[in-house]
């Protein structure tokens, strides 16, 4: 038997400790679209950022023809890889967890448990020990992508259509 309060403690650790790997690897993700002016490696995902480096995003030149009185000109145009790949991190919709329990009340506590699922020798799932006479379900919703990650991808997007010749 476990204390509930105790249950709901572990569940929202666990989900605390899955939030912050998302939130990890997500910064991590980010960190392969840029290099750093002091040189720090960052090819290797790492969250190891100095607060006096300064990042700049890893580009790829790309040609465009600009028309002039005198006909089509090479035009240089510098695009950040941020632009060009589909930036997809990790952001689950919601956490769905449901779970039969057994709930007694002892000492004034209440109380949880888990039935146990046993397999007779047909195969056959029984339920053992304890009889689930409650049902828990657990949604948890995460918010969408950071506003400053959206608005530093749009900038450098903006930049990148300055440059294209119309």
């Amino acid at each position: 038997m476990l204390k509930f309060s105790d249950f709901v403690t572990v569940i929202q650790k666990a989900v605390g400790q899955a939030s912050q790997a998302v939130s990890q690897h997500n910064i991590a993700l980010f960190t392969t679209y840029f290099k750093s002016k002091n040189g720090n490696d960052l090819n290797n995902q790492s969250l190891d950022i100095k607060d006096d480096d300064v990042l700049t995003p890893k580009t790829v030149s790309l040609e465009y023809n600009r028309d002039t009185s005198n006909g089509p000109v090479p035009h240089k145009v510098q695009v950040p890889l941020i632009s060009l790949a589909p930036i997809s991190y990790m952001q689950p919709s919601q956490i769905e967890f449901e779970i039969d329990l057994e709930c007694l009340e002892e000492d004034g506590e209440m109380m949880v448990s888990f039935p146990a699922v046993k397999r007779n020798l047909l195969g056959q799932e029984k339920v053992s020990d304890s009889t689930p006479n409650a049902k828990m379900t657990l949604r948890i919703d995460v918010t969408t992508r950071p506003p400053g990650v959206a608005a530093i991808i749009e900038g450098y997007d903006k930049n990148l259509r300055a440059q294209i010749p119309n």
